[in-house]
């Protein structure tokens, strides 16, 4: 996308970005094909800074652009080696390390456990472990991260039973809307006031449409929005 949210396609890469400088974040994602079409559509003399990690998401498409910039040597780089998110002698930023380096013995300690478990028994033991950290009163506290969509949707039912018994609600594709459910939204609408990634509890429930908190702002989202 462009900054006038134009999609960027090699049609329109004659005309360039009317820009000084380009910032591209999450580089790790670029394919070979977006970044032709990018850097075709960058003018000469604009300065582009690459903002990403090699080690998280890669192109769903053919290529590894940043990682190959980057080995490549012909760029200048810059590595951010201090961490915020874990304190100094957290194992989370341990075991981070080691795989990242292809270790395959993890350590476990207060911030970091591994519960094993069969296949049948993955959403059960998940489900648990939530409660076991759930606090009602701060619904924020306590989020399950899963690989795929599939696992999203069945563990969203499981946990949707244990916490929130409240009956009626907005059916929609197939997920039932409660008061009090936490939601995450999946899509940019800054017409409505909400982005990728902002999570909300929902405040209210009517026939074709409901009332979400996110960062302490009330959102009307109507049916046709849910998907």
């Amino acid at each position: 996308l462009t900054g006038s949210g134009e999609t960027l396609s090699r049609k329109s890469a004659e005309v360039f970005i009317p820009a000084d400088m380009v910032i591209v974040d999450e580089a790790s994602m670029l394919n070979l094909e977006l970044a032709s079409d990018l850097f075709s559509a960058i003018r000469p003399g604009t300065l582009v800074l690459l903002v990403g990690d090699t080690h998280q998401l890669p192109a769903i498409g053919a290529g590894n652009v940043l990682f190959d910039f980057i080995f490549s040597g012909l760029i200048p780089v810059v590595r951010l080696t201090k961490v915020f998110r874990q304190s100094k002698g957290s194992v989370i930023l341990q075991n981070a390390q080691a795989i990242n380096v292809g270790a395959l013995k993890l350590e476990e300690a207060s911030d970091f456990k591994i519960i094993t478990a069969e296949d049948n028994e993955i959403l059960e033991a998940v489900a648990q472990k939530f409660m076991e950290c759930y606090d009602a009163a701060n619904p924020y506290s306590v989020q399950v991260i899963s690989p795929t969509v599939k696992t999203v949707e069945a563990l969203n039912l499981e946990i949707q039973k244990m916490v929130n018994k409240q009956t009626g609600g907005l059916y929609y594709g197939g997920v039932n809307y409660r008061m009090g459910d936490k939601i995450l939204m999946v899509r940019n609408n800054y017409d409505v006031g909400y982005c990728n990634g902002d999570i909300g509890i929902i405040t209210g429930v009517g026939k074709d449409c409901m009332k979400v908190k996110i960062n302490q702002t009330e959102l009307l989202l109507k049916k046709e929005e849910l998907r």
